[in-house]
């Protein structure tokens, strides 16, 4: 759930808190959301390590102005 959609779910819970004087549904979505996001920074992290990793090896195998030129074609 990203953008508008999210942004209304918080309104929402906002509201609701507001109306119930309870902002526990708020505070489980914001703990949701944090444990979604940061699930998603340690996949990232891996795959980031695992390029770095793979762009390592093709400098040292192909040379740094190999990459730049395959780098430049592809963006």
């Amino acid at each position: 759930m990203y953008g508008t959609k999210r942004y209304r779910h918080i309104t929402a819970l906002i509201e609701l808190a507001n109306q119930q004087a309870d902002a526990t549904p708020l505070i489980e979505f914001m703990l949701s959301a944090l444990l979604d996001a940061l699930s998603d920074a340690m996949v990232t992290d891996q795959v980031g390590d695992q390029v770095i990793d793979q762009v390592a090896a093709s400098i040292r195998v192909f040379g740094l102005d190999y990459i730049r030129i395959i780098l430049y074609n592809n963006i």
